[in-house]
């Protein structure tokens, strides 16, 4: 879903946005203390913007980052270097892609690739790392490779153009 532009901001607005973050020092976290639940229910900092039959719910870092430098961030990820993501400190913000986004996070150690584990380490998977190698192996149809594992056909597939269980070489 693409991001909506954010609009013009008053004086007024701006004060108010910022007197709901703690503004310290550059270095240091502005912590949000408004509005946390967007108008989807997901719960992040969200400020909302626009008359109230027509009020649109704005991420509080995007609002920060655009505020301080005056470019919205369009269809960009507004990034935290801090890893705060409460954190509205412009300081601390970046754009990004999610790719980016993803990159930094494994870079820092805090990626996790599934909830609970990938691989072998997840309770849903049901294959083993050995399945894995063979079915890469396998020659004949997909259909029939996937019925001797007990997957299905897209499995497989995914399996075999490594775009699930790549980390199995």
């Amino acid at each position: 879903m693409p991001h909506r532009p954010i609009p013009q901001l008053t004086a007024a607005q701006i004060r108010r946005f910022w007197n709901k973050a703690d503004r310290v020092a550059p270095s240091v976290c502005w912590n949000w203390h408004g509005t946390t639940k967007d108008g989807r229910g997901y719960h992040r900092p969200v400020v909302s913007l626009g008359p109230a039959a027509n009020r649109f719910y704005y991420g509080a870092s995007r609002v920060s980052y655009y505020i301080h430098t005056g470019v919205d961030p369009a269809e960009k990820e507004v990034c935290h270097s801090c890893d705060n993501p409460l954190c509205v400190n412009p300081h601390h913000l970046w754009l990004g892609t999610q790719a980016d986004n993803v990159a930094d996070a494994v870079a820092k150690g805090r990626h996790k690739p599934g909830r609970f584990g990938h691989g072998e380490a997840s309770p849903s998977s049901k294959l083993t790392e050995v399945a894995v190698r063979a079915i890469r192996k396998a020659r004949g149809r997909q259909r029939d490779i996937a019925r001797m594992f007990g997957v299905s056909q897209a499995n497989v597939s995914a399996i075999t153009t490594l775009k699930t269980w790549a980390h199995v070489t």
